[in-house]
């Protein structure tokens, strides 16, 4: 599949500026080995959501708190970043279920 080829020009560029890399609700783990779920991007720094980190580098449930992303890359020291995005199933974690109460409260 082409770019140029399969989609209109540009077209491919613009859906994924409008989901981001991480769309909200996608799983991650992050370079220090803990996993969260993406629950905020800005369009304009997609590869820097807000996560909220749940589990540890076991998989074990640990005390919830959010990272900012865009924050750790403006201060370099503190780079936390996603290394790779999990499918939900694969820890069968339905992510609906944690993102919802968030975004009510």
């Amino acid at each position: 599949m082409g770019r140029e080829q399969d989609f209109y020009p540009g077209l491919a560029e613009m859906f994924v500026k409008c989901l981001g890399i991480y769309p909200v609700g996608s799983l991650v783990k992050m370079d220090t080995g803990e996993y969260g779920v993406v629950m905020e991007i800005d369009t304009a720094i997609s590869l820097y959501p807000k996560v909220k980190i749940l589990w540890d580098r076991k998989m074990r449930p640990c005390k919830p708190r959010m990272m900012d992303l865009a924050g750790s890359h403006e201060n370099a020291c503190n780079g936390n970043r996603i290394v790779e995005c999990i499918e939900s199933e694969v820890f069968n974690v339905e992510v609906g279920k944690l993102i919802v109460p968030f975004a009510q409260g």
